[in-house]
């Protein structure tokens, strides 16, 4: 009796246990679906849009992923960018597309528009 005292304890133990893991699992296990920047070091816009007009010229980048290229729907990131300086007025312009398709109906498209001002705050004279 003893005996079966503990297996059913034992027994209510592990089904305890396995449905809260079940009922948690969700809530433990977190995904997000951004899009896979791969080239982001030689595009510094994505990572900081503060940067439009820093440069002395205009830059034009444009990316292209696609992963999984054997299965159908795979994960394709399309990406394009166009930065302008305008020194004489101290602004730069910047445009940024973005395509991201990670299964069948599911994208995003995102856009971006920038003017940014600059000016020097100080010189730095030794």
């Amino acid at each position: 009796m003893k005996r079966t005292l503990q297996y059913l304890k034992i027994l209510l133990t592990a089904k305890l246990f396995l449905g809260l893991s079940v009922i948690s699992f969700p809530v433990l296990v977190k995904a997000q679906q951004l899009p896979l920047f791969s080239l982001q070091n030689e595009n510094a816009f994505v990572q900081n849009p503060a940067i439009v007009g820093s440069g002395q010229q205009a830059r034009v980048f444009a990316t292209y992923r696609h992963q999984w290229i054997t299965l159908n729907q795979a994960p394709k990131t399309q990406t394009a960018s166009l930065q302008l300086p305008f020194h004489k007025k101290n602004i730069g312009i910047g445009i940024h597309i973005l395509n991201d398709q990670t299964g069948p109906g599911i994208w995003q498209i995102g856009k971006v528009i920038l003017i940014v001002y600059n000016r020097i705050i100080s010189l730095i004279q030794n």
